[in-house]
């Protein structure tokens, strides 16, 4: 900006007021800069920006799957009582059912599916039979994809399709012979060195809702997800008030005899970061338009 002074070589009033004005505003910065939460919080958010771009930018081929184990009938029947399956006796009737996606960036195309070692559900033990196999639900109908039974392997249903992009994914149910545990998910595919990632149980299964509790002394119990809603909100509070509440959250620990004033802070994002890791671990990972509830149909 140009000042004009005038024929003494001073500036006007309005000059002077305006520059009174940017100092004025240059050291509120500087000031504000200065402070210590101003650095730690940018640091922080620079963080938090960092690894955003990071996950928003990778591209990786992943087949995730969960699933869930149930016995319908058999184990602890009299013997007076005989289960029959289309007209055949069976010792027991269990299924398994299997949420299976791309959670992964890039496509998966069905030629990569190693013919070899192929994408299958199979029995542990070769004396119990698969019964029945079906593909209850795809995120599109023009996937391609479909189980073969009888396959390869007696005791295997072979799983097919023509690509699946990112988010796609299917469910699968089997009816089989064998106890809840006797049904794997196996199989390789090209570009994927480390084969299908599991995601855990489904969250409707019996196992998984207990495997999300914590018991409490007292009989109780609380959901490890309540829990780490808990610890998040917890280190937003100590984040939070120890930023911009100095006085009231100061912690009371010195260092080399000076006070540790944003100890709280450092604290309140460790908490953050331990609620996340429990919330996001125990949320629900299969795509949105794969409804579970749809899994209650029954045979």
């Amino acid at each position: 900006m140009t000042l004009n002074t005038d024929n003494s070589g001073q500036f006007s009033n309005l000059e002077r007021q305006v520059l009174r004005m940017n100092v004025a505003l240059i050291d509120g910065i500087r000031d504000v800069l200065s402070t210590a939460w101003v650095g730690t919080f940018i640091g922080i958010a620079g963080a938090i920006l960092a690894i955003y771009f990071y996950y928003s930018s990778r591209k990786r081929s992943i087949i995730a799957f969960q699933e869930m184990h149930e016995k319908l009938l058999g184990g602890m029947l009299p013997k007076a009582i005989t289960i029959l399956y289309d007209g055949n006796k069976i010792p027991k009737l269990s299924r398994y059912t299997a949420i299976i996606w791309n959670a992964g960036e890039n496509t998966i195309n069905g030629s990569d599916i190693v013919s070899s070692n192929p994408v299958r559900v199979r029995l542990k033990d070769k004396s119990l039979k698969i019964l029945d196999s079906r593909i209850i639900e795809t995120t599109r109908d023009f996937l391609g994809i479909k189980c073969i039974y009888p396959s390869q392997d007696d005791i295997a249903v072979e799983l097919y399709f023509d690509y699946i992009d990112a988010k796609d994914g299917f469910t699968l149910e089997i009816l089989h012979t064998g106890d809840p545990n006797s049904a794997e998910l196996c199989g390789s595919i090209k570009g994927i060195p480390n084969g299908l990632t599991n995601y855990g149980l489904l969250p409707a299964s019996a196992a998984a809702k207990k495997s999300n509790r914590i018991h409490l002394k007292s009989g109780f119990f609380i959901s490890k997800s309540f829990s780490g809603w808990i610890v998040f909100i917890g280190g937003i509070v100590f984040f939070v008030g120890n930023l911009f509440f100095p006085l009231q959250f100061r912690s009371g620990f010195y260092f080399n005899n000076k006070p540790i004033d944003y100890l709280y802070t450092y604290l309140g994002a460790i908490y953050i970061i331990i609620g996340l890791r429990l919330i996001l671990r125990l949320r629900r990972r299969f795509p949105n338009t794969l409804k579970f509830h749809k899994l209650e149909d029954r045979w």
